[in-house]
């Protein structure tokens, strides 16, 4: 009875200090490219995502605040024509 009860308060115990552990986080986002700019609701920087899934997966997975603010690439990530 007693080895029981230990066996019990053994198990529990394991399964509680594993319940601490961070999980992996699955979207199942495909890796199609539909960009969006996104603008963070705290610090209010940008910044382009390949597609919306891209930006929920950075919001649910990551903490991130992102929502979207347009079609495309943001302004501060396209390349500008080098001239010589």
């Amino acid at each position: 009875m007693k080895i029981s009860l230990f066996i019990l308060i053994a198990v529990f115990a394991i399964g509680s200090a594993s319940g601490d552990e961070k999980q992996p986080c699955y979207m199942g986002c495909t890796p199609h490219l539909e960009p969006i700019c996104a603008k963070s609701k705290s610090n209010g920087t940008y910044r382009t995502f390949d597609n919306p899934c891209m930006m929920e997966l950075q919001n649910t997975c990551y903490k991130g605040d992102y929502k979207q603010s347009s079609k495309g690439v943001c302004p501060q990530d396209r390349q500008l024509p080098q001239y010589s």
